[in-house]
């Protein structure tokens, strides 16, 4: 009986011991990825969002429809918008910059989006080329992760936009 205690007294240290050691540091597996991410604070990022000229394409996402316009996705970027009368022929007439947004839903006159980790709802008026946020819900969404799965530890002030 003392034999077995003491087999299960070394195994229980073992197994504390092992699971306490960390290599090199608590978050040093987080700085390990091979890519960077761009942060914005929390004031730019709230302010953020807005119209633009039309831009080159970079990581094309989504396809949405509404009235006479066609929104393209470009990831944790913003829409491409077009002029979509003629179907055969779209044309591209703006960008809304989003940081951090990979999707968007519509309903009626009014867009949801994730920005990063927020919920914002808005109404946009590409004529005039204004963007109103109607609501934003903060920190709804987890940080985004790099493509190589590591997260970021940026700090409070400190929103994760994008990874290069």
């Amino acid at each position: 009986m003392l034999k077995l205690t003491k087999q299960i007294t070394i195994l229980f240290l073992l197994v504390f011991t092992l699971s306490s050691m960390t290599c090199e540091g608590e978050d040093d597996w987080r700085s390990r990825s091979n890519y960077k991410p761009t942060t914005m604070s929390r004031a730019d990022f709230e302010n953020s969002i807005k119209m633009s000229a039309p831009q080159t394409m970079k990581k094309a996402g989504k396809i949405y429809l509404k009235d006479n316009y066609m929104f393209i996705g470009d990831s944790n970027r913003g829409f491409h918008i077009y002029k979509n009368d003629n179907p055969e022929n779209p044309v591209l007439i703006a960008f809304i910059e989003i940081p951090g947004v990979t999707d968007i839903a519509i309903r009626d006159d009014i867009f949801y989006a994730n920005q990063a980790v927020d919920l914002i709802a808005f109404k946009l008026n590409v004529e005039n080329q204004q963007v109103q946020i109607v609501k934003r819900i903060p920190n709804t969404f987890p940080e985004l992760v790099s493509p190589d799965g590591y997260v970021q530890n940026v700090g409070q002030d400190q929103i994760v936009v994008d990874w290069n």
